[in-house]
């Protein structure tokens, strides 16, 4: 997965660099200083060198000619003027090329309320406005085919440090919404957090009883044959599947991980290799046989999570996937 984030005024900081850093996948930073550090010290100094030498038609421009430059498929994820480029160019990308669209606060967009996306496009608003009246904006956009209007409680700028509406709750609270069940998604559609390992808290048991166990080296006290401690006889068993116990756990969900507890598997590989986000964009899953690694723990429901992932997107489909493992269909 690739983003490309389209900043605000204050163009390129370390702030929209971390943001970046905390969505799956890799991302580049379009701003309309082409890179340049302009360290604002206050927002009226960014508003005025923005209108006077760069203006959004120019920012439309530097943002298309990223995004032909760009190996597709890539979410564009604009902020304020940022996302004003990025809802004009929504209607004339590529589908291939783009994915989805996501756009902050773009109070510009109010000009460009003719435009059409060609792709799935998020206009997340801030709660007011000064120049317009966000509920008529939001009412006249909500219509739109591949449109999706959200009305934040938030005010203009809540995604950004720099803004004095800057809103601590708010940045965490979008930021899980824009991975939405995608960092957690692995490619075979698996939700992580059902697994048995993932952040499993018996590994750290299993680990303090495997070291207590070998400091009282009760391996060689249950290797005496004798009427007493009869019932250890089996402990090189024991011990064995106690070790994997101790090694059980996977930190990472698959998608950020490099695979299940860190191993890519055949589906993972190929997902990647055709630049599929997840098999859900693959047409072969009903007869694909690499999920029948799958099968023996969790039956159909990898496939089943994929048909529901198709009908009711990444970003919603959580609430309709199967459980995990098959003693837990019944």
């Amino acid at each position: 997965m690739r983003n490309i984030l389209v900043s605000d005024i204050f163009g390129k900081t370390p702030a929209l660099t971390e943001l970046g850093n905390e969505l799956p996948g890799t991302f580049e930073i379009v701003d309309p200083y082409c890179g340049l550090s302009m360290e604002f010290k206050e927002e009226s100094a960014a508003y005025q060198y923005f209108t006077e030498n760069v203006g959004l038609d120019r920012y439309c421009e530097i943002l298309s000619k990223k995004i032909d430059e760009t190996p597709g498929p890539v979410t564009l994820i604009g902020f304020s003027a940022g996302a004003s480029a990025a809802w004009r160019l929504s209607e004339t990308v590529s589908p291939e090329k783009v994915r989805r669209v996501v756009c902050f606060y773009g109070s510009q967009i109010r000009n460009w309320c003719t435009t059409s996306p060609v792709v799935p496009t998020d206009l997340v608003f801030a709660r007011k406005e000064l120049r317009f009246s966000v509920t008529e904006l939001a009412d006249d956009l909500s219509g739109k085919k591949n449109v999706r209007v959200h009305r934040s409680t938030y005010l203009h700028g809540f995604m950004n440090p720099a803004s004095l509406n800057f809103n601590e709750a708010a940045y965490a609270g979008y930021i899980h919404w824009l991975t939405g069940g995608l960092a957690e998604t692995a490619y075979c559609g698996i939700y992580c957090p059902d697994c048995i390992r993932y952040n499993n808290r018996f590994e750290s048991h299993a680990q303090h009883l495997k070291e207590e166990l070998e400091k009282a080296a009760f391996h060689e006290y249950a290797a005496v044959d004798s009427p007493f401690g009869a019932n250890f006889s089996h402990y090189n068993e024991f011990s064995e599947v106690l070790g994997a116990l101790a090694e059980s756990g996977c930190k990472k969900p698959c998608r950020v991980g490099g695979g299940c507890s860190g191993i890519p598997c055949k589906i993972m590989e190929c997902c990647l290799s055709r630049k599929y986000e997840g098999c859900w964009e693959c047409d072969e899953v009903d007869a694909c046989d690499k999920f029948d690694l799958l099968e023996p723990r969790c039956g159909e429901m990898p496939k089943n999570n994929i048909r529901a992932i198709k009908q009711h997107g990444i970003h919603d489909w959580i609430a309709f996937r199967e459980p995990f493992y098959i003693w837990q269909q019944t």
